[in-house]
C-alpha cells in the first residue's frame, strides 16, 4: 500500500517536470554559447542509435533516444568541441566508420578529456557459452549467424581495446548502452543475459551505464515522453540537472545512478533496474540554468531547437554537403565533388589520375583538410571493401567456386589498396589484412573444388595457403570465413584432425549455420569416423530440413556406420 501511494505521488511529480515530448524535436534551446565542461578537458562522443533493422525485430525509439543524447552532448560542450561529437543513426551506423571515429578520437585525446560512447539498439551473444564479448547489432545484421556480415555489428571488445588505451592516457570514458530490448534474437534469453554480463565488465577510468539488469528487458513506449526509451528518457533529464541533489551544478555518477534507478524502477513497476559501474564520485557532467529549465519543463513540443553551432558543424553521420562546406579552397571543392562522383561510379583505383583513390591522394594531410580527408577516407575504405562480404557469402554457402573468377582478383586488388590507406597502426588494418591474406591464399588455388585430384603441386600450394590463413586467423580470430577456409585446406590436404579443429571453431562462431555443421560432419566422416559425423549432419538438418547436401551426407554416413 505504501509503495502504491509513493508511486502515485512520484507519478504526479514527474508529470509536472516530465510532460510529453514529441520525437520530431530533439535539440535543446541554448540562449548563449555554453562552456559547461570548460575546466575539465575536452569532450568527445560517438552516439549510435538503430531502430530500423532489416532482418531483426525493429525498435521504435532507439534512434530517437540517440538523437536526444547527441543533442544533450552538443548543448553541454564548448562550441569548439562540437565537431568532436558524431551521430550515426540506422543505416549510417557501420562498423568500419565507427572504428575510424574511435581511431580519430584515440589520436586526439589527452589527459583530462572525456569520451562518451552511447549505443541504442539490439545486443546479443549467439554462442551461449561466451560471456567475455558481445555484439551490438547494426541495421543490416542478419537474423542469425551475425558474424557472417563483418560490418553489421560492433563487438564490445573492439571498444575495450580503445578504452584501455584511453585509460592509460588518464582519459575518462563513459559507456552508455540501452541494448537488449528483446529476447527474441538468435541467442535467446541466454544470449541477452550474457550480453549484459559482458557489458558490465569495465576498465579503469571507465564508467558504464546500462539500461537494465541481465535478466531484464529494456523498455520503450509512447507513455514516456510521447515515444522514448524509459532509460534514456530519465538519463538525459538527470544529466540536465534533475539528478543534482546538492545543487552544486555538478552531476556525479552517484547522483545520476540514484535518480535514474529510482525513476526507471518505479515507472517500470520494478521490471527494469539500470546498472551503473565506476567511480561513484566521477563527475558525469555539469549543467547550466538553461539546461535545467529545459529539463523541468520536460522538453515541451516546439520549445527548443537544434543548437546553432556557430563555431563548428553538427555532423550527423557526416553528410556530404556538410563536409564540402569545410573546404575553403575552391579547386579542392571541385576535386571533392569529383571524388564522390567516382565513388558512385565504382571507379576506385587505376593507373591514371581519374579515379577515387588518385583524387583522395591529392588532398594533403593538414588541419585545413582534416575533416574532408577523414570523410573521404571512410567512404573510400567502405567502397574498397564493399564486395568482400558478397564473396564470403558464396564461401559460407559452399559455392565459392561459382563466384566470378576475375572479381576475386579485383577484390584482392581493392583490399591491397585499402591497406595502403590505413597503414599498420590503423584499427581497421588487421581486419583488412586478414581479408587480403584470405584472398591471396584462395586466388593461388583457383582449381580447388570438390572432386579435384590433389597433385603434388596442389599439395605445395595448400601448405603455403595454410600458413597464410593461420597468419590471417591471428589477425582476426573471430572471422568465421578464415576458420572455414582453413578447415577446407586441411581437408583437401588429408589432415582431418586439424580440419575438425578448424570447423569446430567455425561452428562456435556461427552456431546456427547448417553449412558449418555439414562441414564438420564431412571432416569426421572422411577421417573414418562415421558415427561422430551423423550427429552433425542431423544438427544441420534440424536448422534447415531442406538442406539437400546434409540429407545426402547423412544417408551415406548412416550406411557406413
Amino acid at each position: 500500500m505504501i509503495l502504491r501511494i509513493f508511486m502515485v505521488v512520484f507519478s504526479a511529480l514527474t508529470s509536472i517536470i516530465c510532460n510529453a515530448q514529441t520525437p520530431g524535436n530533439k535539440g535543446f534551446k541554448v540562449d548563449k554559447p555554453n562552456t559547461v565542461f570548460a575546466d575539465s578537458g575536452r569532450i568527445f562522443g560517438i552516439v549510435i542509435g538503430v531502430s530500423a533493422y532489416e532482418s531483426l525485430p525493429g525498435l521504435k525509439y532507439a534512434d530517437i533516444d540517440a538523437e536526444y543524447f547527441y543533442n544533450y552532448l552538443k548543448s553541454a560542450v564548448k562550441a569548439s568541441d562540437s565537431r568532436n561529437i558524431s551521430l550515426f543513426l540506422n543505416k549510417r551506423a557501420n562498423r568500419d566508420i565507427v572504428t575510424e571515429k574511435l581511431y580519430a578520437i584515440s589520436d586526439s585525446v589527452k589527459k583530462g578529456d572525456k569520451v562518451f560512447i552511447y549505443f541504442g539498439g539490439h545486443g546479443d551473444i549467439e554462442h551461449i557459452t561466451q560471456t567475455d564479448n558481445c555484439l551490438l547489432l547494426l541495421g543490416d545484421a542478419p537474423a542469425k549467424n551475425y558474424l557472417r556480415k563483418s560490418a553489421s555489428y560492433l563487438d564490445i571488445n573492439l571498444f575495450r581495446d580503445f578504452f584501455s588505451t584511453w585509460s592509460a592516457k588518464e582519459v575518462k570514458t563513459f559507456f552508455i548502452c540501452d541494448a537488449c530490448h528483446s529476447g527474441k534474437l538468435s541467442g535467446g534469453d541466454v544470449g541477452r543475459k550474457n550480453t549484459l554480463l559482458s557489458l558490465q565488465q569495465s576498465w579503469k577510468n571507465e564508467v558504464n551505464m546500462l539500461s537494465c539488469q541481465p535478466d531484464e528487458l529494456s523498455l520503450e513506449g509512447d507513455q514516456w515522453g510521447g515515444g522514448r526509451g524509459l532509460f534514456s528518457y530519465f538519463l538525459i533529464a538527470g544529466l540536465q540537472g534533475l539528478a543534482d541533489k546538492n545543487k552544486d551544478s555538478l552531476v556525479t555518477l552517484f547522483e545520476v545512478q540514484n535518480y535514474v534507478r529510482d525513476s526507471v524502477t518505479i515507472h517500470s513497476e520494478q521490471s527494469q533496474i539500470p546498472v551503473f559501474n565506476g567511480d561513484i564520485k566521477s563527475v558525469v557532467g555539469k549543467y547550466t540554468k538553461y539546461m535545467f529549465t529545459e529539463a523541468k519543463i520536460s522538453l515541451k513540443p516546439n520549445t527548443f531547437s537544434i543548437i546553432n553551432d556557430q563555431a563548428g558543424l553538427a555532423f550527423k553521420g557526416n553528410e556530404e554537403a556538410d563536409i564540402e562546406r569545410t573546404i575553403r579552397d575552391s579547386s579542392k571543392r571541385v576535386a571533392f565533388r569529383q571524388f564522390m562522383k567516382y565513388l558512385k561510379q565504382k571507379n576506385l583505383t587505376g593507373s591514371n589520375s581519374q579515379n577515387a583513390m588518385a583524387v583522395f591522394l591529392t588532398f594533403p594531410d593538414n588541419e585545413e583538410f582534416r575533416i574532408a580527408k577523414g570523410y573521404m577516407k571512410l567512404q573510400l575504405l567502405a567502397a574498397l571493401q564493399s564486395d568482400f562480404d558478397t564473396l564470403t557469402e558464396y564461401l559460407y554457402n559452399d559455392n565459392y567456386d561459382k563466384f566470378d573468377f576475375t572479381r576475386r582478383y579485383e577484390i584482392e586488388k581493392y583490399m591491397k589498396a585499402a591497406l595502403k590507406i590505413t597503414g599498420k597502426n590503423h584499427p581497421l588494418y588487421k581486419k583488412i589484412k586478414s581479408g587480403e591474406l584470405f584472398l591471396v591464399s584462395c586466388n593461388a588455388l583457383p582449381e580447388i573444388q570438390t572432386g579435384v585430384v590433389i597433385t603434388n603441386q596442389i599439395k605445395d600450394k595448400l601448405l603455403a595457403g595454410i600458413d597464410t590463413l593461420k597468419k590471417a586467423v591471428l589477425l582476426n580470430p573471430i572471422a568465421p570465413f578464415l576458420h572455414l577456409r582453413l578447415g577446407d585446406f586441411y581437408l583437401y590436404s588429408g589432415r582431418f584432425s586439424e580440419a575438425i579443429d578448424a570447423y569446430t571453431i567455425y561452428t562456435q562462431l556461427l552456431p546456427n549455420d547448417e553449412y558449418a555443421y555439414n562441414k564438420l560432419g564431412m571432416a569426421y566422416y572422411l577421417s573414418g569416423n562415421a558415427n561422430s559425423a551423423v550427429p552433425f549432419f542431423r544438427k544441420a538438418l534440424s536448422i534447415n530440413p531442406a538442406f539437400y547436401k546434409a540429407q545426402e551426407n547423412l544417408s551415406i554416413a548412416v550406411k557406413a556406420k
